[in-house]
């Protein structure tokens, strides 16, 4: 997160405030700002309650991605629902969640989606390797490089006809949490 979100902002918020010391720590997989001993922490998924002020800020869209060739065998789905019949790497986050249950909206229609997951891991390397072998079907954040890069190269396309971005979950997103005072 520190190098795709953070290091974008840090430039310009040392400039505007030199004398703050910034103390920048891998929270691994607390996210009990107690038990960090840490004024604020900026975690992606879900927060466990804890006597604190969460706030979030951001939501990560997420793409679901193929390779061509898996497409051509399975077929391109026609509505959200039809994702569940693939079979698909998932990722687990760093706190042990699943994200095997993807929500899709679209003006106010949501529909939640159970996936057929047939790897689960954490490893983002081992989760891309049968997806682009066109054996599975995954999601991954966007904007953020890997999918772009791996649509340019070719490696992977979108279910375009089916719906782009999802959510993964109603909860998930980037929350700021600062310690209740």
């Amino acid at each position: 997160m520190t190098r795709f979100l953070l290091s974008r902002a840090l430039p310009g918020f040392h400039a505007a405030f030199p004398d703050v010391l910034i103390d920048l720590r891998d929270a691994g997989t607390s996210r009990d700002l107690v038990s960090l001993g840490a004024d604020v922490l900026l975690a992606f998924g879900w927060v466990p309650p804890q006597d604190a002020i969460v706030r979030t800020v951001a939501y990560t869209r997420w793409l679901v991605v193929a390779a061509a060739a898996f497409w051509t065998r399975h077929g391109l789905p026609d509505r959200p629902e039809d994702l569940s019949r693939y079979p698909s790497a998932v990722f687990r986050t760093p706190y042990g969640e699943v994200l095997d249950r993807w929500m899709f909206s679209r003006a106010e229609e949501r529909v939640e989606v159970h996936l057929d997951a047939r790897l689960i891991g954490d490893d983002r390397g081992a989760l891309d390797a049968p997806v682009l072998a066109g054996q599975m079907l995954a999601s991954c954040a966007s904007p953020h490089a890997r999918p772009r890069r791996m649509k340019q190269e070719g490696r992977v396309s979108t279910a375009s006809n089916c719906v782009r971005s999802i959510r993964v979950g109603n909860e998930v997103g980037l929350s700021l949490v600062l310690r209740a005072r």
